[in-house]
């Protein structure tokens, strides 16, 4: 198969790029009889460098997302982002893993339900193998409960996903990204349309 997109910062100069897309509205988060699904495959090109992608749900102003960075040491990080709308974005992290290779193609999956101002994440970090064709190995399961009472009632949420880089003068990334995946479940939703939009989430 091919390679996805690719995305790379333009240069090398001191600072972070970020590249974010998101899909049309969706609807709210009812409750624990409905859930959202979501899935990206990844790959990071450069160990040297810290790379992210994140991927959740949101709207203007209020969004979360379960996020994987390389931390330049041949490590992934694991940690949510929340914005409420309300203060300054929380980052909780929740964990660290050391895959065969960060260089790997990974998927990233998660699963999300909500209950009054809490919104459930249940996460998974599979490894692809060198190619992105091996059978996914699970590496990292977590689920952890954020509040953002924006994101938990609204009417027009838009799950997306993000691609971060922190650029130096010793390596700039190049991530590739593939096989993003929405599922609505049960259906109550009401999808618009699956057409990637940029925007800030």
């Amino acid at each position: 198969g091919s390679n996805g997109i690719q995305y790379t910062p333009a240069g090398v100069a001191s600072g972070d790029e970020e590249y974010s897309v998101r899909t049309m509205p969706t609807g709210p988060l009812v409750g624990a009889t409905d859930s959202l699904q979501q899935s990206i495959d990844f790959r990071f090109t450069d160990n040297a460098s810290q790379a992210l992608i994140g991927m959740g749900i949101g709207e203007e102003e209020s969004y979360m997302l379960l996020q994987a960075g390389s931390n330049g040491l041949g490590d992934f990080n694991i940690s949510t982002y929340n914005q409420d709308g309300l203060s300054d974005p929380v980052v909780t992290a929740l964990g660290t893993l050391t895959p065969s290779s960060v260089q790997n193609w990974f998927r990233l999956a998660l699963t999300l339900t909500s209950t009054g101002n809490d919104v459930t994440i249940a996460g998974r970090l599979f490894d692809l193998g060198a190619d992105g064709t091996g059978t996914p190995s699970l590496v990292y399961d977590v689920t952890t409960t954020v509040t953002n009472p924006g994101v938990a009632t609204s009417s027009a949420l838009s799950p997306g996903y993000r691609v971060f880089s922190a650029q130096d003068s010793i390596a700039t990334d190049t991530t590739y990204i593939d096989n993003f995946s929405l599922v609505p479940e049960p259906g109550s939703f009401a999808l618009a349309a699956c057409g990637a939009l940029l925007a800030g989430l």
